[in-house]
Parts: C-alpha cells; structure tokens; sequence
C-alpha cells in the first residue's frame, strides 16, 4: 500500500509541477487574455511593436516594481476580476496592498492607463467607479471566448461606435464597454462618450493622471486599426517612456510560483519534484511528441502582420514602409531557399517548379519596393506584407 501512496505522490508532483512551469512561462498564444504578449486578436502586442518600429521602444514590466522618475506611462489591460479562472485568480499579483505604490507613483507626476470593464482598489482610491455595469453573464462569454482565441466577430457581445470629445468626426470602435463617472468631488473628464455615458475619461491626481477606458478593445490587435483607435491610443502615450504591465497578469518571477514558494517554504519539495522530473525525463529520452497547433500559431502570427501592415501605413513616410517591406520579403525569400543575397538567383532555379513561380513573383515585389517611390496604398501594402504568408505551408508540404 506504501508503494501504491509513494507512485502516487510522486505522479502528484510531477503532474503539478508541470502545470506550475506551464504558468511560470506564459507566452505568446499561451500568454493571458489581453497581454502584450499575446499575438491573436485578443493580445495587444501589435501597438507594443508598433511602438518599437516608430522608434520608441516600450518596457515590459514584469516585477513589483514601478518604473523610477517623472513623466513615465504604464498600461494596464486588464479581464473582469469575476470572470477569472481558477488559476488566474489565485496568481493574481495586484493586491490591495500594492495600491498605495501606484496612487504615489501618479502623484508624482506619472501616467497610468487602465483599460477594462472593471474596478480595481487603485481606481476606487483614484475616484473612479463603473456607472452602468455589464451583466457577469454577458462578459463571461466575450472573455471566455477570446480566452479560446475565436475571431472577433464571434466572440459575442456588440461593436459599440464611441465619439471623440472635443474631435468631431472621429470615433473609437469597442465591444461592449461600460460607462464611467466620478465620485464625489472628483472630476472626471470625458475623452469618448456613447449614449450611455462616459466610456472613456481621465481625471488628475497630484502631479500626474488617470486614464480609464472602459473597455480593452481600443489597444487590441484585432480592433486597434479600427476607426480611430489607433490614433487615441497614440493620443494616450506621446512621446513618454511606455511601460506594459505585465506583472497584473501573472508573469514574472518575482510574484509568480517561485516567489510563492520560497514565501512558504517549498523550495525543498521543488527540487525533489526537479529531481523526479529529471530522472523521468531521462528514463524517456529520445520520445518526442510532435508539436501540436501549428496551424492556429501560424495564423495568429500573419494576423499580427496583417495587423502590423496597416498600422505602418498610418505611422510612417512612403519611402521608410517601402524599404520595410521589400527588406522583410526579400528575408523571408531567403530564408525559405537558405540562400545568401550572391546566390538567390540559381537558389531560385534550383526550387522545384511549384515554388520558383511564387517566389520570383515575391522578390519582383521586393525590388519594385525598394527601387520604387511615391505612396503605397493601405492595399498595396498589406497585400505585399501577406503575400509571402502561405510559405510557411508550401516548405511544410514540399
């Protein structure tokens, strides 16, 4: 019977600890709903990159700690606490001890943007409070299914069309956001408004500001080219040192499984779990399982191109997005035909006959880019960016 307990236990261990590391390195597909690392629609790592591309490059905030000095910008995309998982909410970082930190941090003249159709203790402590509030039901299903990664138009809920205070004729494009307003004696200023109500407004705090929208989707891949969400998100940051948090989501050491174990003294039973695994893994070497969802990472990665495609064509001048594009088609040639840039002709007439056509058509676009001048269309632009996208299935089957 000891020995049934002992397999067991260790069977336990092996199988918790592989759902800790599994959480412990979020990323990407995998990294949580609404986080700048997350790739599909419902990530926002698409204006994380586009600021990097335009030349200034953000910060990725992934412990305790907030950045130091004046005039900094942290956003915070945050899910409805209530529709948390489990394991969510147990790894939640943002405590209300932690509350103090950020309402000093903006007095002192720093930014924070909160994008969510929830309160947090730091927005209460700001004067900040939903007015109409959403049914749990109803953002259960949006969040549980972008969670799953479907495509917006499935995931539930309406496209509400939001306009600009003070910017007539422009509008930001959300899915269901609730309205906001300020507590007594504290003034909220509206940025974006629907019949509702206030979805979107700031108010000022000592030195600094809050920015509360009411909703995730203005900064998220699939809806920031939308309207003029792009242009107000940009509105938000400037020209100020941009900082995503990643920390509210779970990620980083400090506050994630290890930083929970050395709180309670697990650290032994880590390393006999290590030591387990190690002695698995070696008993099994050489069994491999093969890779699984290729496809749905392959999509999510040209959506962000796509995505990416459009942004470029609202943020930068004509001759910068034509050099952008043919040098990105010409290495993506390259690195499908494992050619240097002195053999890419007799690469190409060495490609089987199925591939040289696609591939010539490629770099022809690559060099009419690059030798080019004048204005690229949105189309034209997107349609040259996307265009290499079905490589990655033509190397798979040849």
């Amino acid at each position: 019977m000891r020995g049934y307990i002992g397999v067991a236990a260790v069977a336990a261990a092996i199988l918790a600890f592989y759902y800790l590391a599994e959480y412990e390195s979020k990323g990407g597909e995998n990294a949580p709903l609404y986080s700048s690392l997350r790739a599909d629609p419902h990530g926002s790592a698409a204006f994380r990159d586009l600021l990097s591309e335009s030349g200034m490059p953000p910060f990725v905030l992934m412990e305790p700690q907030l950045p130091e000095g004046e005039g900094n910008v942290l956003i915070q995309v945050q899910w409805e606490k209530d529709t948390q998982t489990g394991w969510e909410m147990f790894f939640e970082n943002q405590e209300e001890e932690d509350t103090k930190d950020i309402v000093d941090w903006v007095k002192r003249g720093n930014t924070l943007v909160f994008m969510c159709r929830c309160n947090t203790p730091a927005l209460r402590e700001f004067g900040v409070s939903i007015h109409r509030r959403l049914t749990a039901k109803l953002i259960r299903k949006i969040e549980d299914s972008q969670r799953r990664g479907n495509p917006p138009e499935k995931i539930g809920g309406a496209d509400v069309s939001a306009d600009w205070e003070n910017s007539p004729g422009k509008t930001l494009n959300m899915r269901e956001p609730v309205t906001l307003a300020g507590e007594v004696g504290v003034e909220l200023i509206p940025l974006a408004s629907t019949e509702e109500g206030v979805v979107a407004g700031q108010i000022a705090y000592g030195a600094g500001k809050v920015v509360v929208v009411g909703d995730p989707s203005p900064i998220l891949n699939g809806w920031i080219d939308k309207g003029d969400n792009l242009e107000f998100v940009l509105g938000l940051v400037g020209d100020r040192p941009v900082y995503f948090d990643e920390w509210v989501h779970g990620l980083g050491r400090g506050g994630s499984i290890i930083g929970l174990m050395e709180k309670f003294g697990l650290i032994p039973a880590l390393l006999q779990a290590l030591f387990v695994l190690a002695l698995f893994l070696w008993s099994g070497r050489g069994v491999a399982d093969p890779p699984e969802d290729l496809e749905r990472e392959r999509v999510s990665v040209i959506e962000q191109i796509d995505t990416l495609g459009r942004l470029y064509s609202r943020t930068m001048k004509p001759e910068q997005i034509r050099e952008r594009v043919g040098q990105e088609l010409l290495t993506r040639v390259h690195e499908q035909l494992g050619a240097h840039s002195g053999d890419m002709e007799h690469a190409l007439e060495r490609a089987s006959a199925s591939r040289r056509e696609r591939l010539k058509n490629i770099v022809n676009e690559a060099h009419g880019l690059l030798h080019g001048s004048g204005k690229v269309s949105k189309r034209e632009l997107t349609a040259a960016l996307t265009m290499s996208g079905g490589m990655t299935k033509e190397k798979k089957d040849g």
